[in-house]
């Protein structure tokens, strides 16, 4: 079987319905209260901490679920390939093949059944009637959360450009630097999305979030190159850019 894989379901969700979903759950109220009593930068710090938790426990059972729907597949396909080899070869010769029993073929059959019936039960399919575990030591799982949420989002395979992208930054005039290090404050995790992002359309769409998230918030003198922000009946501020 193929080992574990990054889905990054996270990524996909809006971070309004995050708020709103917060905002509306008693327990994360209390969790956002209590983080910015105890910040410096009070509740701005709290909600995207919140958002960051929400969005990497998504992609970790996101990954869980995906993950081993992928290997159910795989199992799926062996058993598949399994039993037509055998079918294949009663049909060509009447017999089985040597060494299957007709016990076996009934055995590939029943495993088959069984992949399928958990196939659309992804959850039982994992654990059961058991908790569901993200890892093992949830005292470590928390720790590297906030490691990650302090590191301006940047984790796993994106933390190699990190010395590339610091290169770039004191590449930049003055100004343009200014601008970055105000929209890092704003909004740090859009920020780090749009410059780590892997894919020309991936990099569109996360520029595009970043510049709604700030529209209004900046001055034009902010944005060296750029139009002014501006906001039309039709939508939210944007900024062109050249």
């Amino acid at each position: 079987m193929t080992g574990p894989r990054r889905f990054r379901a996270g990524r996909f969700l809006d971070a309004a319905a995050v708020h709103a979903a917060a905002d509306a759950n008693p327990r994360l109220r209390r969790f956002m209260r209590t983080i910015a009593e105890h910040s410096e930068a009070g509740e701005v710090r709290s909600r995207r901490l919140l958002e960051h938790l929400i969005r990497r426990i998504v992609d970790d059972v996101g990954d869980l679920h995906l993950g081993n729907a992928l290997n159910r597949l795989e199992r799926i396909a062996v058993l598949r390939d399994n039993i037509a080899a055998i079918l294949d070869h009663v049909l060509e010769g009447g017999t089985l093949p040597e060494g299957v029993r007709v016990a076996t073929l009934g055995e590939y059959f029943d495993q088959l059944s069984t992949e399928m019936r958990e196939l659309s039960r992804p959850r039982e399919g994992i654990v059961g009637d058991a908790p569901l575990r993200l890892a093992d030591d949830a005292g470590a799982y928390a720790d590297s959360l906030l490691r990650e949420f302090d590191g301006g989002g940047a984790a796993g395979r994106h933390v190699e450009p990190a010395a590339i992208v610091g290169d770039a930054f004191r590449a930049m005039p003055a100004d343009r630097q200014a601008a970055l290090r105000r929209a890092a404050e704003l909004e740090p995790a859009a920020l780090w999305r749009a410059v780590a992002a892997e894919s020309e359309a991936g990099k569109r769409s996360a520029v595009a979030d970043l510049q709604t998230r700030l529209g209004g918030r900046l001055t034009p003198t902010s944005w060296p190159g750029c139009a002014p922000p501006s906001t039309t009946s039709a939508g939210p501020a944007r900024v062109a850019c050249r």
